[in-house]
């Protein structure tokens, strides 16, 4: 995944409950033709509450396009405690809202690909501490099998020599934080 793609979103067209027609961004003006080209339109910007949840029927969704990058590169990082991932958050919130990384996927032992080998532990056992996660024994689990805690994919993509120098930024950072 290369870009956010509730942010690629642009103007909704949503039928709530009573029947009503709402529109969002420039469609919300009668007969705009630039329902997708400015998402902060006119009123308040409410889109967030029609796109994951049951307010309204999405009936239209205006999305803005990017090209395929040139070139992308994948940055896999993996933990093997779970409080490790504090600085590492840090560290990538800082390279993505600076544009040098994409946005960073989080997956712990819990997650696919690592679910899979749980069946001699079911799930249920380590997530049963009073119905929260136990995450000693989710810790522990991770070192016995010898996967990471965290596992964090962190995408590079744009043209090759800026994925390099990205690449090179983003390994550094995090070379230097001892991440």
């Amino acid at each position: 995944m290369y870009r956010d793609h509730f942010g690629s979103h642009c103007g909704v067209e949503v039928v709530l409950a009573n029947g009503e027609i709402l529109r969002t961004g420039m469609g919300a003006l009668p007969g705009s033709k630039t329902f997708a080209e400015n998402k902060y339109g006119y009123g308040p910007y409410i889109d967030g509450l029609f796109l994951q949840s049951n307010f309204g029927i999405v009936t239209k969704v205006g999305f803005w396009m990017m090209p395929k990058p040139e070139h992308y590169m994948l940055l896999s990082i993996k933990m093997k405690r779970r409080e490790d991932l504090i600085l590492a958050v840090e560290i990538l919130n800082y390279l993505e809202d600076s544009f040098i990384v994409g946005w960073p996927q989080y997956l712990s032992p819990l997650n696919p690909p690592y679910s899979k080998p749980m069946n001699a532990e079911p799930k249920s056992y380590l997530t049963s501490k009073n119905g929260k996660a136990d995450l000693d024994k989710i810790q522990n689990y991770a070192l016995r099998n010898g996967i990471p805690y965290w596992n964090i994919d962190v995408s590079v993509y744009g043209c090759k020599s800026v994925c390099d120098a990205n690449l090179t930024i983003s390994k550094s950072v995090l070379r230097l934080s001892r991440v």
